[in-house]
């Protein structure tokens, strides 16, 4: 289980707009607040991690490994090389694999940073 650290996330983001509490695997809460999350760069990483780099400089390691297993649209990405073929899109809106025609909105995937899928640097 990763180690998160008490902090918050998503302080740059503008005027608050939602409220997301996630608890830590060390029981430390923190609140995220943003308007809309904004990627400066992508990775895929073996082992379906996606390195997510928000536009505040926040670095995230997202795994994905259930939501591959889990949601019928990101199945095409269950094969590694369809996987490492992650690219920024939509000037940092979306993450995108444009060979299959899938895209994951920035601010899907911050919402998805649960501890169970989350490293945080």
């Amino acid at each position: 289980m990763p180690v998160l650290k008490d902090r918050q996330i998503g302080d740059t983001f503008g005027p608050l707009n939602r409220r997301l509490i996630i608890r830590s695997a060390g029981g430390v809460d923190f609140i995220a607040s943003m308007k809309r999350p904004r990627l400066q760069a992508v990775q895929a990483r073996p082992g379906f991690i996606l390195i997510l780099t928000f536009v505040d400089g926040q670095i995230f390691h997202l795994d994905m490994t259930q939501d591959l297993a889990n949601y019928p649209g990101l199945k095409p990405l269950q094969g590694r090389k369809a996987f490492a073929g992650a690219r920024l899109g939509d000037d940092g809106w979306t993450v995108e694999w444009p060979q299959l025609d899938i895209q994951i909105g920035a601010d899907t995937l911050y919402l998805g940073l649960s501890p169970s899928k989350l490293f945080v640097h």
